[in-house]
């Protein structure tokens, strides 16, 4: 039994390494890919489980008014690189020795040259909450450029749906896009975690998100926007879809976190279905729609 439990974590790690030379051989987006150093000079207490890491950001490009306008969009996000390796790396030959994470921007203030982003504070070791745990003022990390993350359609009766983690990607929608007609927002969040917010009809849940969607006066709901644990988020976007009718560009819905599997392995997950996308002769387009559809 211990040989064979052996066996098998070496296939793992055999694996993990073909994937890792497969990330390194097709960067399809090396334009992200260019690393940026992000100072911290300072991490606050957002919400009883939130914190706010505060940080400057180096360099001569840093200073163009245009650069700082991308940072400032709504629903721009990052990757992190915490400096703690997955451990689903352990062993594993030229693994990276730090654990890439996306987090939402909350601020950017360009005159300051300074980035905040929020972490929702979790139980266990992960790399993300061992890293929060003895980040200090003067620790320099590497960032990615910023992206756009996907934005709801500007319609007329808006709902947007968000979990702890989804919610600093919903606030920054809320404030930067000024959505007109109806807005709610239904949150699964502690009472602490949502600010105020202007002309949006703000609902807290302690249940699922799927099923106080579902229970909802849907009526003429043209733009649905959903950013949580994919259990939840795949219930809405079925119903968005095959319910409601609404087009694709009307149902942006996406799951952040999978319940009971960790972030590298969704990374590894998705560098599995793109090697199989590659295989078919497809590209990175069809990774990212397979992954929204399948999340």
């Amino acid at each position: 039994m211990t040989e064979h439990h052996e066996d098998g974590r070496e296939a793992g790690r055999v694996e993990t390494a073909q994937l890792i030379g497969l990330l390194k051989e097709h960067a399809h987006d090396a334009a992200h890919d260019q690393r940026l150093r992000w100072a911290i000079t300072g991490i606050e207490c957002r919400a009883a489980r939130m914190r706010r890491v505060r940080g400057r950001l180096a360099g001569s490009a840093q200073g163009r008014e245009d650069w700082w306008r991308t940072w400032g969009a709504p629903n721009v996000a990052v990757r992190i690189e915490v400096p703690f390796q997955a451990a689903e790396f352990h062993g594993v030959p030229d693994a990276p020795v730090t654990a890439s994470r996306v987090y939402t921007v909350a601020t950017a203030d360009a005159a300051r040259r300074e980035l905040t982003v929020d972490l929702v504070v979790h139980e266990g070791d992960s790399p993300a909450m061992r890293w929060l745990r003895s980040v200090r003022p003067g620790d320099v990390v590497e960032l990615s450029q910023p992206r756009q993350h996907r934005l709801p359609l500007v319609a007329s009766d808006h709902v947007l749906l968000a979990d702890s983690t989804g919610l600093p990607a919903a606030v920054s929608i809320l404030t930067g896009m000024g959505l007109p007609g109806r807005v709610r927002l239904l949150a699964r969040v502690a009472p602490d975690e949502v600010p105020e917010l202007d002309g949006v009809e703000v609902t807290r849940l302690e249940g699922p998100l799927d099923r106080a969607f579902a229970a909802l006066d849907l009526d003429g709901v043209d733009s649905v926007w959903g950013a949580a644990e994919s259990g939840e988020m795949r219930p809405v976007r079925r119903l968005c879809r095959k319910g409601l009718g609404l087009p694709s560009e009307a149902t942006q819905v996406c799951g952040y976190w999978r319940r009971g599997v960790s972030n590298t392995r969704l990374d590894l997950d998705r560098l599995r279905l793109y090697r199989e996308i590659l295989a078919r002769g497809g590209g990175p387009e069809d990774l990212e729609e397979q992954m929204v559809e399948g999340a």
